[in-house]
């Protein structure tokens, strides 16, 4: 058995440890690409929860003074809900994108659309914009 000197200390440690992982997502997240995000994210993710499961859950397993509080209660699944800014960039983007298929749509006929624009025209451009407005309406954490 770990003694419980020892056990507070790594629990302090981990704890903190996993404050910094957070917060260095975080960092990398405003600052590196999608692609560099989802990677990290994962791997944030391993330590977090390996952390979780190897290290402390035994050691309050043994020492139940050390548990957080907040470790009793309960799991609740997070609610996925944006952020103000995030709602306003996604509003702002929505209404720059409406308007311009709008200007397509008056000033270029709907056959010539077809064969002017690749691909899948107009058609994709206008369901990937309605997507990003259901995203505002509905976040969500992945797509089903």
């Amino acid at each position: 058995m770990i003694p419980s000197d020892i056990a507070e200390e790594l629990t302090l440690r981990f704890s903190e440890a996993s404050k910094e992982c957070d917060r260095s997502l975080r960092v990398v997240m405003t600052h590196q690409s999608l692609g560099e995000v989802k990677v990290l994210g994962k791997l944030v993710a391993d330590f977090m929860g390996h952390s979780y499961l190897n290290i402390l859950k035994p050691i309050w397993a043994a020492h139940p003074e050390l548990e957080p509080i907040e470790m009793k209660a309960p799991y609740k699944p997070p609610v996925a809900e944006l952020a103000p800014e995030s709602r306003e960039a996604l509003q702002a983007f929505l209404a720059a994108a409406r308007s311009s298929i709008e200007l397509a749509k008056q000033h270029i006929p709907e056959d010539e659309q077809k064969s002017l624009f690749a691909y899948g025209g107009m058609d994709e451009v206008v369901k990937a914009t309605e997507a990003i407005a259901d995203f505002l309406a509905n976040p969500r954490f992945r797509d089903s």
